[in-house]
């Protein structure tokens, strides 16, 4: 049997600015919020969706050494500006108004820097996972649970009861 990582869930160790990583603001295809507006928006949710810097999603790409470039920025303003339809869903991307990191996830164990869901999934099916449960705090990953509110427990994952 296949043994999965950390990979299957899109696990991101940051890159750039720790604190904005995994964040749209941080994204090459976030267009920032015009002059007199709130929000910005995202080339591939297209022109209609409201996209704040704090917001995530899984199709995240962050910029390259040189950071930020104004022609790209300018150039995806532009086929906003067209009406460009959207690309993906949000549903699709695992779009979320919220500020993911791990350090902010409900699964996240301080004291250790790991990763709670990871162990689980170690432990309830080890024939299929083998998940590195160490975790970088300002990484991220679509596992993503808010730490305000409690984690639904998985429940027979494989026809396996939880212990």
């Amino acid at each position: 049997m296949t043994n999965y990582g950390r990979d299957l869930f899109l696990y991101m160790p940051p890159t750039g600015d720790e604190a904005s990583f995994a964040q749209c603001g941080a994204c090459r295809l976030f267009v920032p919020p015009a002059k007199g507006e709130k929000s910005g928006h995202c080339v591939i949710h297209g022109s209609t969706l409201k996209v704040d810097a704090d917001a995530s999603c899984g199709l995240f790409v962050a910029w390259g050494d040189d950071g930020p470039s104004e022609a790209v920025i300018g150039a995806n303003r532009e086929e906003l500006a067209k009406g460009d339809p959207k690309a993906v869903t949000p549903q699709e991307s695992g779009f979320l108004a919220a500020k993911v990191q791990c350090h902010r996830c409900k699964h996240f164990e301080a004291k250790t820097s790991g990763c709670d869901f990871f162990a689980f999934l170690n432990k309830q099916v080890p024939s299929n996972f083998k998940v590195d449960t160490r975790v970088e705090p300002h990484a991220c990953c679509n596992a993503w649970v808010a730490a305000t509110r409690k984690a639904p427990k998985p429940r027979n994952w494989y026809g396996k009861k939880e212990s």
